[in-house]
């Protein structure tokens, strides 16, 4: 079993009361996570024809 803090009833609750909707997404679906394409657009700016064993 995974450690899911984001599902404890305390923090859906607390999610309701305050009209927040959690999304949750597979545990293999990084690729829905908006945030993944950033990571991916800055890693490649910062690596642009770099070449080293760290990023292989």
């Amino acid at each position: 079993m995974r450690y899911s803090p984001h599902k404890h009833v305390w923090v859906r609750t607390w999610a309701g009361d305050d009209d927040i909707e959690l999304v949750f997404l597979p545990d293999d679906g990084a690729w829905l996570n908006w945030i993944e394409a950033e990571f991916a657009a800055l890693r490649y700016f910062v690596l642009n024809g770099r070449t080293s064993p760290s990023t292989h």
